[in-house]
This record gives C-alpha cells, structure tokens and sequence, in this order.
C-alpha cells in the first residue's frame, strides 16, 4: 500500500509527528510510505511561507491575533480559501506523482485543501493539544487526536464519533530509548518542584523572560539539565 504522509515545513512538530508515522509504517514492512511537504510545490507556497514565519518570529503578538480571528471566521476567510485552492493543487499533484492509496496529514493546510474529488482517502493526525476550526473538513475519512478535549470538539461539529481516536501524538522511538540521555549533571530533590518550559520547534514565546522571572521568586526549584539526543528533521 502506497501511504502518502503530507505535512508542511512550518513548525517542527508537524514534521516530527510525520517521521515518527513513517518509521513506525515502515517497520511492519507492509507499507511503502513517502513524506511530502505541501509547501514546497510551488514558489507561491514557498512566500506564504516565509511570510508565516516571519510573522511568528517577529511581531507574535500579531500572529495571536490572526489565530483567534481565524478560530472565529475561518470559513470565510480569504486567506484561508486561497491556502485551499494551493493546497489542492499540491495534494493532486502528489497524486500524480505517487499514486497514493491513502493520504495521512499532520498538518493542518492539507486538510482544508482536501476534496473528494481525489478519490484518495485521508486520515488527519490533529499535532496539537488544542483544537483550531482549521484542522476540521468534513471530508476526512477520520482524525486521530492528542487528547478527549479535541474529540469533544470534534464531535461539537457532528462529525461521526466512531471516526475519531483518542491515542495520543505519535512519537519516535528515539523517546523510549533512554540509553543516550545525558544524566551527569541532573539531581534528584522530590520535595522541590521541577518545571518543564517549552516553546515548541522554533522557540517561540519569551522563554528566557519566563526563566528570569522564575528566578526572582524566593523559592527554590530543581535544577535539571538533561541532553537528549538531536532529531533530525525533514
């Protein structure tokens, strides 16, 4: 079965859920899968991209604002439809090129590209833990989710309840494999709390502020620094 698993260069995550999909595929050796970035069909998407980025990296107060008017009228946004026509560009050419039997996608741009007119089935991995209006098409085949919340909102838009699957973002099996994690510097104290911080693939967020600030309270935290083994991307 040829399986086409198509994310989008925009976040890490997104191609990392898409590695992880395809290693573990590969490994019952029944599958002949293949990754494809759906921005990267055309000089179009490649601007649309940058221009992505560029808002997130430098103005991400702004970049909030799109996603919250987005949640509110996606379905009639310009941009939105205009990412949709280039998207299913891209998806019918992968077609072409591929001849897939099904389409997996674990970002959220191929999803509203999708159309039945493919005659291609395709099953969403929704990469985030919460739900945006663009991750759902009615013409998804079935989504696969990070937790109950997003099922409840899935089902908030009548999609059929037999079609969505609480299992959890799919990881690579580097994350079980604890051989390689560097523990030399880490300490152990259970009667003081240990923070996690994140910023998702391209750091965004004032991570360094929320560190600083962090450091003026007077109270004490663990202080664990842990190398874990580089992933390579797409």
């Amino acid at each position: 079965m040829n399986i086409a698993i198509v994310t989008a260069s925009i976040g890490h995550g997104h191609n990392s859920v898409a590695l992880a999909l395809q290693e573990t595929l590969h490994d019952d050796g029944y599958h002949n899968t293949q990754i494809f970035d759906i921005l990267d069909d055309s000089k179009i998407s490649q601007l649309l991209k940058s221009i992505y980025l560029e808002i997130v990296d430098k103005t991400p107060y702004l970049y909030s604002k799109i996603y919250s008017w987005t949640q509110r009228y996606q379905s009639t946004t310009t941009l939105i439809n205009y990412l949709s026509f280039l998207c299913l560009k891209s998806l019918t050419n992968i077609k072409k090129v591929f001849k897939p039997d099904i389409f997996i996608f674990t970002h959220p741009f191929p999803v509203i590209g999708y159309h039945q007119s493919l005659r291609v089935p395709a099953w969403t991995i929704i990469t985030d833990y919460s739900f945006h209006p663009i991750w759902f098409n009615p013409k998804i085949r079935g989504y696969f989710v990070a937790n109950n919340e997003i099922q409840e909102q899935l089902y908030k838009t009548n999609y059929p309840m037999d079609r969505v699957f609480d299992t959890g973002i799919p990881l690579k099996k580097s994350f079980s494999n604890t051989k390689n994690i560097d523990r030399s510097h880490m300490k152990s104290d259970n009667h003081k709390p240990l923070i996690l911080i994140m910023g998702g693939g391209l750091g965004i967020g004032g991570l360094k502020e929320i560190v600083e600030e962090l450091d003026k309270l007077d109270y004490s935290f663990q202080s664990n620094e842990v190398a874990l083994p580089m992933e390579k991307s797409l």
